[in-house]
């Protein structure tokens, strides 16, 4: 039987400076076409890789694939929970800035690049100057990466009357507090989405899958939580933006009249040809941070468990046929139990 070759790279000898951890990383050749994707192990780049859901993913990719078969590239501005390093579970580690330090779209972008950039340095380095480049771009190629960066907050609230004449120091703060609130949704959001896909453009492998969380009530208006809702249908519009620009039949929503828009784009970026990009849009997951914020008479049963999205996303990357069009948007809906989570395309 053919198999992939493997070389592993031991954690002392690798310490870059934009790379935090790495356990292990592999370069990969093929002996033969055939041999993908079922046996060549898969690397999966995950924003966001320590919250309850990122967590999730890392924990349940791991155990579905198994160490062999699969990389996985953890990102966060958080440091990664200490299960995972001791377990072994990710392979590598790449910091954010907080948004503390620095809160710019730029800074995120530029930090998550570099710390490629040193992974495809690795990768080519263990595997050889002749070691397998299908893209031309380097030794590092992700069959996946997910968005599961987000957070949740309301409009803040405001007593002021727009009639009456207010103090400008109360102007001002009133103001301030929107501003802060809709730039602290979009840095939660749509930032590390953003981020993703200046990262895919050099690194996504073929039959790439671009996975992004986005909110079943940003399909609607939503009052008393604009912030939350304009980063989540931003996503949202990202998502089908890339759909039209993707996939084998040119994905979900494509129009004629972008068709010369889309045709520019594949040229130089190959992995349009074949790529999936879609949107999961939860009603509530249940995780910590979203129980403190719960009404008293909430019915955590009923919400969506972080592993029934975990499971649906790992069967995307393993099997790419159960994958919806490129550019969907995909509903989450949960039974009784949280765990039988129903997905529906929704657009």
């Amino acid at each position: 039987a053919r198999r992939s070759r493997a070389s592993k790279i031991p954690a002392s000898n690798y310490r870059p400076a934009h790379v935090a951890t790495t356990h292990r990383f592999y370069s990969n050749t093929y002996d033969d076409e055939d041999d993908f994707p079922s046996r060549r192990p898969k690397t999966a780049l995950i924003l966001g890789s320590s919250g309850c859901l990122g967590s999730t993913l890392v924990s349940t990719l791991s155990r579905t694939f198994g160490k062999d078969r699969i990389n996985i590239i953890g990102s966060d501005c958080v440091q990664p929970p200490d299960s995972q390093m001791e377990s072994d579970q990710l392979d590598a580690f790449l910091p954010l800035p907080h948004p503390s330090t620095d809160p710019s779209l730029g800074k995120m972008t530029t930090e998550l690049l570099l710390g490629l950039k040193e992974l495809d340095e690795l990768s080519m380095s263990s595997s050889g100057a002749d070691g397998d480049d299908t893209n031309g771009k380097g030794g590092l190629k992700l069959d996946a990466i997910i968005c599961a960066s987000g957070g949740w907050e309301g409009d803040p609230p405001t007593d002021l009357d727009p009639t009456d004449d207010m103090e400008e120091q109360v102007m001002i703060a009133d103001a301030g507090a929107h501003g802060d609130a809709v730039e602290r949704m979009m840095r939660m959001n749509l930032y590390p989405v953003l981020a993703a896909g200046r990262a895919m453009d050099r690194y996504m492998a073929s039959q790439g899958l671009f996975v992004a969380i986005g909110a079943a009530a940003a399909l609607a208006p939503t009052p008393a939580m604009y912030a939350y809702g304009a980063s989540k249908a931003a996503v949202h519009h990202y998502i089908q933006t890339l759909g039209a620009s993707s996939g084998p039949k040119t994905g979900v929503g494509h129009r004629a009249q972008r068709q010369k828009a889309s045709i520019a784009l594949r040229r130089n970026r190959e992995y349009l040809d074949d790529l999936t990009a879609l949107a999961v849009l939860p009603s509530m997951i249940d995780t910590p941070s979203n129980r403190r914020y719960a009404e008293p008479d909430a019915d955590f049963d009923t919400w969506t468990k972080p592993e029934a999205i975990a499971k649906e996303i790992g069967a995307w990357l393993g099997r790419p046929y159960l994958r919806p069009n490129s550019g969907a948007l995909i509903k989450v809906q949960s039974g009784k139990k949280g765990s039988d989570a129903v997905f529906n395309l929704v657009r």
